[in-house]
């Protein structure tokens, strides 16, 4: 299996975020697909990961995307 990162996209952190991590997560992601000039449908598999959070982030990031089937 060949892998590449063809983006990258943040967020800015700004201190604690009334924003849930999963809708967070799901910004930095849309940047970062965009960057690669491609589409949420385009994905095929997934990485997150996190420091300090829960370690199914990666699963609401992706229910922001709306991405299910792909693996994480």
């Amino acid at each position: 299996m060949k892998v590449a990162v063809l983006g990258a996209g943040q967020v800015p952190f700004t201190g604690p975020s009334p924003l849930p991590m999963g809708a967070l997560g799901s910004s930095a992601a849309r940047a970062a697909i965009a960057d690669a000039g491609l589409q949420v449908k385009d994905m095929q598999m997934a990485s997150v990961g996190s420091v300090y959070e829960h370690p199914s982030v990666g699963q609401r990031v992706l229910m922001h995307l709306a991405l299910n089937g792909i693996p994480l």
